[in-house]
């Protein structure tokens, strides 16, 4: 076994991200409710529960981002210890202001490592039981903020559990350690298994057969083998034998992991169907939702994410909360190639060409990867030209450099029949940087029903397009 990088690891770290991020987005309305509530007020889920443009950094997703960064920052060789990673999250994170959860000591585990590491308590005593107590210890932080340890050691889901044991020993110990191997695991091993079964008993190898994290997956899958079709049936399982009732604080890990895994056995490898079930159980949604999206992001790649119903969306749109200001306006496809790079450099592996290519280019937008419009959004401003639609496509049919670009399309209103439809075809040498920039033109006129026609039709756009990196937005100023 050893990390395996394919020739679509880029895009499956990106898939996996997305997954991430959509998940967070689609468990976050519903965070903390019940099963039943959510069943009363919305029935059967089966897409967000509100329409999104922008939201606001959450922890879930700051987490894996900056945890990690102790691999660049401080580790040497790739060789990790847990002091480090207690220093890298007192070199990015704010003292009571965004980043984690601050609940208070004593109730927060994110709340209280920080303290404990600003106190001079270094890790891993700033996150052990001993120091903090059991219920502290096993809160469900060392499962939400590890995603990105499965994503930089792909198919290596040993080394991958090793490294997130380390990371997560800083705020949390025992079964809140486990739940960050085991879940660092299952992303690692979804590189290379599609099959769900086999994904959670590579992952439950790789932590203690007797610990209770361990029991409740074999009970969750032997539950499973046994009622295959019903889910709901598993739940009741659940709450009867690895609930919140059993255990003191606040968000205990246990419960939220068996949602995990009930939904990876049920979903049955399918993304929506997955994500769908478990946002259906409840309790901590965001959190549970977001490591599961990651997990089946990576399995399905891109193509098993629905775009329309998952990423039209979103548009990439990410953005943090560190204390370093440049690194929190980001976006879904920046943060894949940094975790790719950050994975070869690791490895101690040579970049390949593509990702090299994009690191080293000194322009933020490449829209290289399928789909991603890296936040770029388009709208008309106040007092704008009210009979444009734009909208914006990743494509590949044509490019500056590379092999992609972004194509921003406007589309007159008009009567039926006399609807013209004008494409702009915006390449990554003319949308980067910040502030407005005037968008190189490839123009060409369609017919009504959307059939290209002859480039000898070029014309101009009465309403031009400037691209405002602020928010990630394109906007279309008054004609």
């Amino acid at each position: 076994m050893g990390t395996h990088f394919g020739p679509d690891y880029l895009e499956k770290v990106y898939a996996g991200w997305l997954g991430k991020i959509i998940g967070v987005r689609y468990g976050a309305p519903i965070e903390m409710w019940t099963s039943e509530a959510i069943r009363e007020f919305y029935g059967e889920l089966d897409g967000y529960v509100k329409t999104y443009r922008d939201f606001a950094a959450d922890d879930d997703t700051n987490g894996p981002l900056f945890f990690i960064r102790a691999l660049e920052d401080l580790a040497q060789d790739g060789k990790l210890t847990p002091q480090q990673v207690g220093s890298t999250v007192l070199n990015y994170v704010s003292n009571g202001y965004g980043f984690f959860w601050w609940g208070g000591y004593g109730i927060s585990a994110e709340h209280t490592l920080y303290e404990n590491l600003t106190c001079g308590i270094q890790a891993p005593q700033s996150g052990s039981a001993r120091q903090n107590g059991i219920v502290v210890a096993e809160q469900i932080g060392g499962q939400i903020f590890i995603d990105s340890w499965g994503l930089v050691f792909p198919g290596d889901y040993r080394k991958a559990a090793d490294y997130a044991k380390i990371a997560a020993s800083v705020g949390w110990d025992e079964n809140g350690i486990y739940g960050g191997m085991f879940v660092a695991a299952c992303i690692s091993a979804a590189f290379e298994d599609r099959n769900m079964e086999r994904i959670l008993q590579k992952a439950l190898s790789v932590i203690p057969q007797d610990c209770q994290y361990a029991c409740m997956v074999r009970d969750v899958m032997a539950f499973y083998q046994a009622h295959p079709e019903d889910w709901h049936g598993c739940l009741a399982f659940i709450k009867a034998h690895y609930w919140s009732d059993r255990y003191q604080g606040w968000c205990h890990i246990i419960p939220n992991a068996a949602i995990i895994v009930l939904a990876m056995l049920y979903g049955q490898g399918d993304f929506t169907r997955t994500l769908n079930i478990g946002n259906m159980c409840g309790f901590d949604t965001d959190c549970n939702v977001g490591n599961l999206g990651t997990i089946l992001g990576v399995a399905n790649g891109l193509e098993g994410i629905d775009y329309n119903k998952w990423r039209a969306s979103i548009q990439d749109f990410q953005v943090c909360s560190s204390v370093v200001g440049s690194l929190n306006i980001t976006d879904a496809a920046s943060s894949a190639l940094y975790l790719a790079r950050l994975a070869y450099q690791t490895a101690g592996e040579p970049l390949p060409e593509k990702i090299r290519q994009l690191t080293e280019a000194p322009r933020h937008y490449h829209f290289e990867l399928p789909g991603s419009t890296q936040s770029v959004r388009a709208e008309i401003l106040p007092g704008g030209n009210d009979g444009h639609l734009i909208s914006l496509l990743n494509t590949d049919e044509a490019a500056f450099t590379g092999e992609r670009s972004l194509k921003v399309m406007a589309t007159p209103f008009a009567p039926a029949g006399k609807r013209k439809h004008c494409e702009q075809l915006a390449g990554p040498a003319s949308v980067h940087g910040y502030g407005p920039v005037p968008v190189h033109r490839l123009l060409r006129r369609t017919d009504p029903r959307g059939h290209s026609g002859c480039r000898s039709h070029h014309r101009p756009v009465r309403t031009p397009v400037r691209y405002r990196r602020s928010a990630g937005r394109a906007r279309i100023p008054p004609a």
